[in-house]
């Protein structure tokens, strides 16, 4: 940093509220003096680069890569106050250049572990707040389309603190609505060409987020893509069930309690949503998966309150109109019709899971002494 700062005391130039140019040496050099001392003096740093990037865009795009190095070795610093900066001068990057380079933020998380589990959420927050979600889902998204087999486990984590985000945060509501209407436009992008669901922000998610199949459940109860999510619970006999994969479903079923799911709670009365025996399935399958645990008692219930509330509208529904035959035959069909693509969507799936069970089968071989 100290380096970025001496570089650009030497070369920029900034007009004063006078009129007048005035070499920026005077504050720069207290900058750079300040970040060898005090952690004001750092913040003083971060708030001039960042006060720079804002108001002099055209001439701070030369410093762009050595500004990025520079942040992404500060990121791991312990003061919370020097990593909002950080962050904020990475989305100012972002913005000025219409990038962001991901790719270098991800491969800080794989290098420190700990960072990821203890900043990560906060950064990727804060980003979100500076930048639009989607903006940030969908790099990070195009990021994992090209991860190699030896990062799997660490996509898997990554992916894990980023479904927790989207499922809990207020500043990535916007991205959920976004999903929910993503997948209601199924039809229209699959229809455009084979490729066309590039396009839905809930296709782009889904791809990667099939690394982790909890949260790529999680990610289809949240969009309302019931009918998937019926089909991915019961791959989910092919996954290997470890504790972690238990504790994940534990936390999804906790999460199905929370605000976010309360439109999925409300449709599980909802005898007139065509989608509600896949959502119904779909939670069943989560509760047969699940062993005998608090979370289980907790999805019985939810699921024995549904059924009860639904028996008793389904007699008053019979009460006052009978049910007619062609209507849900049409509704059937409409249905099926509605749902292309589904087994491409399923296939990837099975796919990103067999590259994490062949991962774990040469990990374990690897370690053997008999190769």
């Amino acid at each position: 940093l100290r380096a970025v700062l001496e570089v650009i005391e030497e070369q920029l130039e900034i007009e004063t509220e006078s009129g007048s140019i005035k070499t920026v040496s005077a504050i720069a050099s207290q900058s750079t003096r300040s970040t060898s001392g005090t952690l004001s003096g750092l913040l003083a740093a971060l708030e001039w680069i960042s006060m720079l990037l804002d108001t002099e865009e055209e001439a701070m795009i030369e410093y762009i890569d050595m500004l990025s190095t520079a942040m992404l070795n500060t990121i791991s610093a312990s003061s919370d106050d020097v990593v909002v900066l950080v962050v904020e001068i990475l989305a100012r990057i972002a913005r000025n250049t219409k990038q962001l380079s991901m790719n270098e933020i991800v491969a800080l998380f794989k290098k420190d572990r700990a960072l990821l589990e203890n900043r990560g959420s906060f950064v990727i927050r804060k980003l979100c707040i500076l930048l639009s979600p989607s903006k940030v889902y969908l790099i990070f998204a195009k990021v994992f389309e090209s991860v190699v087999d030896d990062d799997l486990e660490f996509v898997h984590l990554l992916i894990q603190t980023l479904n927790l985000i989207l499922l809990t945060a207020p500043e990535v509501a916007s991205l959920r609505n976004e999903l929910k209407e993503s997948w209601k436009m199924r039809v229209l992008y699959f229809n455009q060409s084979e490729n066309g669901e590039e396009n839905a922000v809930f296709f782009a998610l889904y791809r990667s987020w099939c690394h982790n199949p909890i949260a790529a459940l999680s990610l289809c109860l949240l969009s309302e893509a019931y009918p998937l999510a019926s089909e991915l619970v019961t791959r989910l006999s092919h996954v290997t069930v470890t504790v972690g994969l238990l504790m994940e479903i534990d936390k999804l079923v906790q999460l199905l309690e929370s605000p976010v799911f309360l439109q999925l709670r409300l449709q599980l009365i909802d005898t007139g949503n065509d989608f509600r025996p896949y959502l119904l399935k779909t939670l069943y399958g989560l509760l047969m998966l699940l062993p005998q645990s608090e979370a289980y008692d907790i999805l019985q219930k939810r699921l024995s309150a549904a059924s009860s509330m639904h028996l008793a509208l389904a007699q008053l529904s019979s009460l006052s109109a009978p049910s007619s035959s062609s209507n849900s035959e049409k509704d059937t069909s409409s249905e099926e019709k509605d749902f292309a693509g589904k087994g491409k969507l399923l296939d990837h799936f099975t796919f990103i899971q067999n590259r994490h069970v062949r991962a774990q089968e040469l990990s374990v071989k690897n370690k053997s002494l008999l190769k």
